[in-house]
Parts: C-alpha cells; structure tokens; sequence
C-alpha cells in the first residue's frame, strides 16, 4: 500500500478521493488550508477514516518533512474565477507559487511523483470563435465533437480573460518542466466540471452543486449569459476512480496530459440542468432564474474528448448525468 499526499484534501475532490484512498487501504496524508467554505465539514468527516491524517497547511509556504509520500496528488488551488480577476496577484501566488513549493519538495526529497490537476480553462477563450449551432436549451459544436489534447493553447497569452486560467497554465507549464529537465513523474489532467457530494458549491463555481441546492431549498439561482452554455459534467466518483488508477499505475502515466471529463456522453447546459432539476422536485421554481451578463471568462461549449485518458487508462465515467444529480439531490 502507498502513503499518498493529497494536498486540498479537505476540499471536494479532495475529500472524496481521500474516501476512495482509504477505503482502498493506502495510508492518506490531508494537507489543507482549510480556508474554503465547508473544508472543515470535510474535515471532519475524514477524521473518522482509517489511515488518514489531517495536516493544517498553507501551500504558499515550503512543506514539511511530515508531509513524506510515495505520491503527490496536487489539488489545493483557487477555483474562484471572478476572485482571481479581483485579486490576479493572489491567484498566481496560490494556483503558481503552491504548485512550484509542491514541485520543490518533490524534487528535494527524491523525486516523488505528482498528479496534478489543471484545467480546461487552460485553453483559449477563441474556443468561442468556433463554430456553434444554437439550439432551444444549448449550444453545439457545428464542425467537431469535443476538445482533445492537440488543441493549441494561444502562445500569446489570450486565456479567455482568465487569470485563473493563466495561474493553472504556469503551473501546469512548471509540472512539464521539472518533468523534462528533473526527471520528475508527472501527470497532469486538464478536468471540466466535476460534480458530486462534499462540494459546498457557490454561486461563483460549482454550478452543478449550487443548482441543486438552491432549487431543492427554493433558494434563487442566478444564470450568467442565456444558460445554453454546455459542458461536460464528470461525477466526482469517476474522476477518483481515475485519479486511484493513476496513482497505482504512475509509470504508466508519466509525463502524459489528459482532457478529464463526462466527454460526449455527458453534456449538460446550465437550462437543461435546471429542467432536470424541476422534473426531480416535481413542481415549478418559486421564482424564474435571474440572467445577469456573460462572463468574459465562459466558454459557450467546451466539450472534452476523453479518448486519449479512456484507452490508456482502460477508464470511462460509469455515472449517467441523471444518476449522478439524483444521487446529488438526496443530498440535501
């Protein structure tokens, strides 16, 4: 078995695959800031696991020798796009300067291996030139299905208006390079949404989460742009599934960068997803969504192509969209 760091691990994907670690029966280290909403919740909840151990940690600052592993999953970063516009300087010490302390001591203390987790906002904003068919509830691709890997990121630095997606792409460029010049494993999966249980999802990220949320407590939900956006949605149950193949398999793995995601199979836009979620109440909203203005950030589609990860890791997402928001409504 394999004493595993999993570093934002009282965040939601965090907390989930520390389950799925434990369980597993590998000896998990937690290193959390704690500063998002709901991490200490997680916390608690993975206190009473076996072979799981919480360590209080700001990642801007060098870790310790209690922090020793045979592998590095690297979570801990600002998802907050709207925060990183608000605050660029913040977010790069945190996404960057965190991930470059984690490669440091990797490569200080032997080596240890790393998967880390970008994002597909790494890719440009002109993903919105291509062309789109608008549908009744979504947009579609007209000419492609999804986005694989061969995508070019836009060397001049045109991130879609996102300083988080800048923060995660320098981070993501640090993990290749002490992949290529340190010899360091490396895998770097570049995820769309991900949804599922411990989230605590806000109005800012997490739709998927917040949605449900709101719609089952009849809270209000806001929409930015005309809610025919679409996106792959991945359950968090699939993506740890991934996450513990790649970590048992590392060398298998190395050095690759994988689009993470539902993949075709499982698109959702935010007016499908509110559909579906008043199919489920079995009543209508107490009040209709209120739109506020597109966010410089958003893609109008982004779709995965998951081929390159499902036929190397001999993995696919086994939860439907309809299991996986049910599931998430019994939540609540």
């Amino acid at each position: 078995m394999l004493r595993i760091l999993v570093t934002g691990g009282a965040g939601f994907i965090g907390t989930n695959l520390a389950i799925m670690l434990s369980h597993r029966g590998h000896e998990v280290i937690v290193l959390d800031a704690f500063a998002k909403e709901g991490s200490r919740t997680n916390a608690g909840i993975l206190q009473k696991l076996p072979n799981v151990r919480i360590l209080e940690h700001d990642l801007t600052r060098p870790l310790s020798n209690a922090c020793m592993s045979d592998c590095i999953v690297h979570l801990a970063a600002n998802v907050d796009a709207d925060k990183a516009s608000r605050d660029p300087r913040w977010d790069l010490h945190v996404n960057a300067g965190g991930t470059l302390n984690i490669l440091e001591y990797a490569r200080s203390n032997g080596n240890i291996p790393i998967v880390y987790a970008s994002t597909c906002k790494v890719y440009s904003s002109e993903l919105n030139d291509l062309p789109l068919i608008e549908r009744e509830r979504r947009y579609e691709y007209a000419n492609i299905e999804a986005i694989d890997e061969s995508r070019e990121i836009d060397a001049r630095c045109r991130y879609g208006h996102s300083p988080y997606g800048c923060s995660k792409y320098a981070g993501e460029m640090y993990v290749q390079e002490y992949h290529t010049l340190f010899g360091l494993a490396v895998i770097i999966n570049r995820m769309s949404t991900i949804y599922g249980p411990h989230q605590h999802g806000v109005k800012g990220y997490g739709w998927v989460h917040w949605f449900t949320a709101a719609i089952k407590q009849d809270l209000p939900i806001t929409i930015f742009g005309n809610g025919k956006q679409v996106r792959d949605v991945l359950h968090v149950d699939d993506l740890c599934r991934l996450l513990l193949k790649q970590v048992e398999e590392i060398d298998k793995h190395t050095g690759e960068i994988y689009n993470v995601g539902g993949g075709i199979a499982n698109t959702l836009s935010l007016l499908e997803l509110v559909d579906m979620l008043i199919e489920i109440k079995g009543k209508a909203l107490r009040e209709p969504p209120k739109y506020e203005e597109w966010r410089a950030a958003d893609f109008k589609v982004y779709i995965s192509d998951i081929t390159k990860v499902s036929k190397k890791a001999h993995w696919h997402p086994e939860v439907s969209i309809k299991k996986g928001v049910e599931r998430l409504w019994k939540e609540f």
